[in-house]
């Protein structure tokens, strides 16, 4: 699989739902399914276009949001690391959570270091 944009976005907000089509057409998106973000996700894989939108729901448990971002992790490393990808993800943009410890640790197991954040989430890079 070849894409341009090296950037993944990962959604642990439960309520993202609108906001999901406009970024979808800037990055590949793993979102968390709760009802409001699956009814979201729907709507954008039954769009005609929506082959070259990649939006991946992701099962959540609980209601820490910072849990299921340290989640999900694996499997975007997985899915958009070098060996999945040309090139392999460089930028993780989250949306939903805050930094804490735990997230810091585990965005540094896989190489990332936080560069930014926003009241809405914060960024990553490698």
């Amino acid at each position: 699989m070849s894409e341009a944009n090296a950037s993944v976005a990962i959604v642990v907000d439960p309520n993202f739902g609108d906001r999901l089509l406009p970024l979808a057409n800037q990055m590949s998106v793993w979102i968390a399914d709760t009802p409001t973000n699956r009814a979201s996700a729907e709507s954008v894989w039954s769009q005609p276009r929506s082959t070259e939108l990649n939006v991946t729901t992701f099962r959540v448990a609980g209601d820490d949001a910072s849990k299921w971002c340290c989640a999900i992790l694996p499997q975007v490393a997985l899915h958009h690391g070098n060996y999945s990808q040309s090139p392999g993800y460089d930028s993780l943009e989250v949306f939903g959570t805050g930094v804490n410890s735990d997230l810091r640790d585990a965005f540094s197991s896989y190489g990332f270091t936080i560069s930014s954040e926003s009241p809405d989430g914060f960024r990553a890079v490698r």
